[in-house]
């Protein structure tokens, strides 16, 4: 429950829940796959709970859901060249790249 709140808090204030999120699932001990499915799964869900509160803030107008869905191709254009990536990555390899990134994407949120 605490890292969900976290997550939440880091998520809606500063789009900044990955590290947490990350750090808690490797030390859950998460396979990629389970990794890379509860990641999506569980992003989804907290973006789309976000929209109506960006909405009332005036960070969402029809200019960026116009955009989002220019960019849904691309979405799904990505999402099938990692699953074919994620296939070809061992368990180890993927832990340190992801684990690098996060460290370097943590690094730059507290700059």
């Amino acid at each position: 429950a605490a890292t969900g709140t976290a997550a939440g808090a880091a998520t809606m204030l500063a789009n900044a829940a990955g590290p947490v999120m990350v750090l808690y699932l490797f030390l859950a001990g998460f396979s990629k796959l389970q990794f890379l499915g509860t990641m999506a799964w569980f992003f989804l869900a907290v973006n789309l709970f976000k929209v109506p509160f960006s909405v009332g803030l005036g960070i969402i107008d029809w200019g960026t859901v116009l955009l989002a869905a220019c960019l849904l191709p691309a979405v799904a254009v990505g999402a099938l060249a990692g699953r074919a990536v994620v296939k070809r990555v061992e368990q180890r390899q993927f832990e340190i790249a992801t684990l690098a990134m996060t460290a370097v994407g943590a690094a730059l949120l507290i700059v």
